[in-house]
């Protein structure tokens, strides 16, 4: 099992007893609880698309560095920019 996917998991669960305790009147716990759960699986979510190509005007060259992404398993391939040393990820075909 992915980590990922046991993180989203243990989230749940708290977001399943945060609506526990909040039907059974408790006063604070649920609702730290609750936003906790929610600001996590947002994260997690968001975090899906980190090796996304950056759509800018810099003329990046490929390396000879790359790596497989240990989620999808797809070959990523680094790309740097010369003139100011950024580096991009992009998916290779």
């Amino acid at each position: 099992m992915p980590l990922r996917n046991l993180v989203v998991s243990v989230l749940a669960v708290g977001a399943i007893l945060a609506l526990a305790l909040a039907f059974t009147h408790c006063a604070a716990p649920w609702l730290i609880f609750a936003i906790y759960a929610v600001i996590g699986i947002i994260l997690i979510l968001i975090e899906r698309g980190r090796y996304q190509p950056k759509l800018t005007g810099s003329q990046f060259e490929p390396t000879n560095e790359y790596f497989a992404d240990p989620v999808s398993g797809h070959k990523i391939r680094v790309y740097v920019d010369c003139k100011t040393g950024e580096r991009d990820y992009r998916r290779e075909e």
